[in-house]
């Protein structure tokens, strides 16, 4: 956890910063307009970061009808996809399935919370946001003040 959280929230800010840039250089403009999903999906993929450490903690404390009853989540991914698209459309997708995959690691920790403990949780967490968060603010802050073609869009 300590070594895998600075590298997803670098992807994140990054992520935040450059997602239209991304979306340019990588589809060529194709699906620019849902260029703000990037940094969504990413932000949740870096909160999915829980789910082998509290699965394996539950697997070794033989926990399975933990595992087996968290699956119940899918029940709030339909419900909240169904709510959500109508009114959001893709994003309304990504936050609904995010947001379940949250809630199926939730259930599980929490059942082995005595056990899975995330040692220096605090610090790790902290020191990425405020380093690469404000890696991220700055080149917000450099691209509203110079505003250009992006980078890696010209070859696109």
């Amino acid at each position: 956890m300590n070594v895998g959280v600075p590298v997803q929230i670098a992807a994140l800010s990054y992520c935040c910063a450059y997602h239209r840039e991304s979306v340019i250089t990588l589809f060529a403009c194709k699906f620019l307009d849902q260029s703000v999903l990037l940094p969504v999906v990413v932000a949740f993929g870096v909160l999915y970061l829980i789910a082998t450490p509290v699965t394996l903690a539950a697997q070794y404390a033989e926990k399975a009808s933990v595992i087996l009853f968290s699956k119940v989540v899918v029940v709030y991914q339909i419900a909240m996809t169904l709510l959500l698209i109508p009114f959001a459309g893709l994003i309304g997708a990504a936050v609904a399935t995010g947001t379940a995959q949250l809630l199926k690691n939730l259930v599980i920790w929490w059942s082995v919370r005595g056990t899975a403990r995330w040692l220096n949780f605090r610090t790790v967490v902290l020191m990425s946001v405020l380093i690469w968060g404000g890696a991220a603010l700055v080149c917000i802050a450099i691209r509203l003040v110079l505003p250009g073609p992006p980078l890696f869009g010209t070859s696109a």
